[in-house]
């Protein structure tokens, strides 16, 4: 039923997509490795418009931009 050429077939047709899958998820992955606050926004990006490569490069761009700390809390000053 099955050649010996599709069986050859399968497993380089499975490497590619999941090699595929991951250039276009790259920017979700970057954001997580990253720890960005932002990791679910850049992967509806990527989920929406990965098809275009000018989002895909926003996206990419956005999961490297480095964010700023959260602004520490006012010190209370001791009562003289």
């Amino acid at each position: 039923m099955f050649t010996s050429e599709l069986l050859l077939i399968i497993p380089l047709v499975i490497v590619l997509s999941v090699l595929g899958l991951s250039f276009v998820f790259l920017p979700t992955i970057v954001a997580i490795i990253r720890k960005h606050r932002q990791v679910v926004p850049i992967l509806i990006l990527n989920i929406l418009l990965w098809w275009t490569f000018i989002a895909w490069a926003i996206a990419l761009a956005w999961a490297f931009v480095k964010e700023n700390p959260p602004p520490a809390p006012p010190q209370e000053t001791p009562a003289k």
